[in-house]
């Protein structure tokens, strides 16, 4: 398994291109160019479209939808990156009014839906698969520590050392099985399906797994959010053309 890459802490709503990889700075700062261009030409031509015709509306929509685009693919990349994202949310803030009488009741919608988690952030995939290993040795012990002594004992002992089996093809409904399919699919990148599986532990299995499930499932609720951000602004983007 590859090794944890750890995150230094940055200040709260800011997303600190220099602690991520080179290839993923490059793209956040082409990204950081073309929002603020966009930005910059919907303020333009909106002055100009206030005295002109649908043509003119239609450019405006265009780069609002176009600039919502760019933003959305920031929050994904502060999301993967496990780090926080209410300034790049905030830039939302203008793109929300449509014109002077109405602003977009959709990504008014969304942007509050992501703000409890903006300054914080969330948890990255990343994080998430490296952390499950131990939740899952845990979550293991408590399924098997029932009344008897062997069976308490047994556990204790997979709580120290790892016997677990582990792999997708780990077969059954087992508490076992199930965990070593989450865990598989953690390292396939597939976070939903390990969710899944690790919802459907029982409850003795489940107490060790209730933390590092609030956080995986608060890492896919800002995804799908982000998701839908970008999906609408693409309609938005067709719909003014």
């Amino acid at each position: 398994m590859a090794p944890e890459h750890r995150l230094v802490s940055t200040p709260p709503g800011q997303l600190d291109i220099s602690r991520v990889g080179p290839r993923l700075r490059a793209a956040l700062q082409s990204l950081d160019g073309t929002v603020a261009g966009q930005k910059d030409a919907i303020e333009k031509i909106r002055q100009a479209a206030s005295a002109s015709g649908a043509g003119e509306q239609k450019a405006v929509a265009a780069a609002r939808a176009s600039a919502v685009i760019g933003i959305a693919a920031r929050l994904s990349a502060a999301l993967d990156s496990g780090l926080p994202f209410a300034a790049d949310l905030n830039l939302l803030t203008p793109l929300i009014q449509i014109d002077g009488k109405a602003s977009d009741a959709k990504l008014t919608e969304l942007s509050n839906a992501l703000r409890p988690l903006a300054e914080k952030g969330v948890d990255s995939r990343a994080t998430l698969a490296a952390e499950f290993p131990v939740v899952a040795k845990a979550a293991l012990a408590d399924d098997l520590a029932d009344d008897s002594f062997g069976e308490r004992l047994l556990g204790k002992l997979k709580g120290l050392v790892s016997l677990r089996r582990v792999g997708a093809d780990v077969q059954g409904n087992s508490v076992e099985a199930k965990l070593a399919r989450a865990e598989a699919a953690l390292d396939g990148g597939d976070l939903a399906k390990a969710v899944a599986l690790v919802k459907s532990l029982p409850a003795p299995a489940a107490r060790a797994t209730s933390a590092w499930l609030a956080r995986a499932e608060a890492h896919l609720g800002a995804q799908r959010t982000i998701d839908q951000i970008a999906a609408h602004a693409v309609s938005l983007l067709g719909a003014a053309r």
